[in-house]
């Protein structure tokens, strides 16, 4: 019987196993079932390397320095030393015969690079919850930074047979770009972890995440409605004063898996208001704990969240707060919309998305058998899958 063949893996820093850091992991985890795999990264904690081990993943620790700051500032800081020097990962010849390249700061020769959302949206997005010190830095660098970022996409895009977007949202970014893409495939989530957790929940408050992507006027005219808010993330330390100030308003700040579970599973719904979010985890896992999602009706969460099935779309953060309102009194009109949820998460599970990975390696040609159908489509042909807001008029390669 033939060995299948090897896959590397290339992951921006792998410091824990949840964000960023997931889909690197739990892809390595499914296509361990099938054949060998490493997964290398320019940094790697202790944990990381233990999970890998237990999952019998080799683990390839580059031992990059860790950079000032916090571990978002330390991403930016690995990307722009990846664009400065064009460092490319020196892999040889036979070293594996199958590269799969989830990084934005590795630069190597691969079967296939996953493109998960650009540094220059997600500037422009952080920005309104900058100081305003902050914010002018940003603004004078957007400039450097995207005629870097322009550089750096030729150099992913070129050295790949094929390039993967998360959504389509993600893959009109590129295109805007001048970038081509591929098809696409979403990220994946663990449903052995994120599932109800009771059959009788409490539903007895709004569950909300904040992070760097939160759209914090939003929330607080969320909170100002009268909403019980549970409110957990690592940025909860940043949270507006105006928002600490509600009463209704709690701050857990960061949970573990077991208790994040819990919130989602009781919540009566989470609410997930952003300013830029190419996929969104929070929405997926939510509904994969049973709980529906009130958000946005644009990128990433635009797709995931089914309109009046698996939640609420809006278009604004007026719409948002008097919407949540009124579901926090009255509730969700579709008695079955908790078990309509979970099904929804199943297109994103470990499982379906960990075969689409595995068809791509085994026939990367026939994207019909791995890309999401809905790939084919071009915002020529369905207007509504155009990127909203400032990058929406932006020609072809600019930024």
């Amino acid at each position: 019987m033939t060995t299948p063949r090897g896959v590397t893996i290339l992951s921006d820093p792998l410091l824990n196993d949840f964000g960023p850091a997931r889909p690197s992991i739990l892809v390595g985890e499914a296509l361990s079932r099938h054949r060998p795999v490493t997964i290398v990264a320019l940094r790697m904690s202790d944990t990381v390397k233990h999970r890998l081990s237990t999952l019998n993943i080799q683990a390839h620790d580059l031992g990059a320095p860790e950079p000032y700051g916090s571990q978002s500032v330390g991403y930016l800081l690995d990307w722009l030393a990846t664009a400065i020097r064009s460092a490319r990962l020196p892999l040889k010849e036979g070293d594996d015969p199958i590269v799969l390249n989830f990084s934005n700061t590795l630069i190597a020769p691969a079967t296939a690079w996953f493109a998960q959302g650009t540094i220059t949206e997600t500037l422009r997005g952080i920005m309104p919850a900058l100081d305003i010190h902050h914010k002018l830095a940003a603004k004078l660098a957007l400039p450097l930074v995207a005629q870097m970022e322009r550089h750096l996409l030729r150099s992913f895009s070129s050295r790949s047979t094929l390039v993967v977007a998360n959504s389509r949202y993600d893959r009109e970014l590129y295109s805007l770009r001048g970038q081509r893409v591929d098809g696409i495939i979403p990220a994946p989530i663990d449903s052995r972890l994120f599932r109800p957790s009771t059959s009788s929940p409490s539903s007895d408050y709004v569950l909300a995440y904040v992070g760097k992507e939160t759209d914090w006027a939003a929330l607080y005219q969320v909170a100002r409605a009268g909403v019980p808010l549970k409110v957990f993330g690592a940025k909860v330390d940043n949270a507006w004063a105006r928002l600490r100030s509600v009463p209704n308003v709690q701050l857990l700040g960061r949970v573990d898996d077991a208790e994040l579970v819990r919130l989602y599973s009781n919540a009566a719904f989470t609410v997930f208001p952003f300013t830029i979010e190419p996929f969104g985890y929070v929405p997926i896992e939510s509904m994969a704990c049973g709980t529906p999602v009130l958000t946005y009706a644009r990128q990433g969460p635009g797709e995931t969240v089914l309109d009046g099935k698996t939640g609420r779309l809006v278009t604004s953060a007026e719409q948002l707060a008097t919407l949540a309102q009124e579901l926090w009194r009255t509730g969700w009109p579709n008695p079955g919309i908790r078990q309509d949820c979970v099904q929804r998460s199943a297109s994103y599970d470990l499982e379906e998305v960990g075969g689409r990975w595995e068809r791509l390696l085994e026939s990367p040609t026939s994207r019909w058998s791995w890309s999401t159908p809905s790939a084919v489509e071009t915002t020529a042909s369905r207007p509504d899958l155009a990127p909203k807001g400032p990058i929406a008029s932006r020609n072809p390669g600019s930024t």
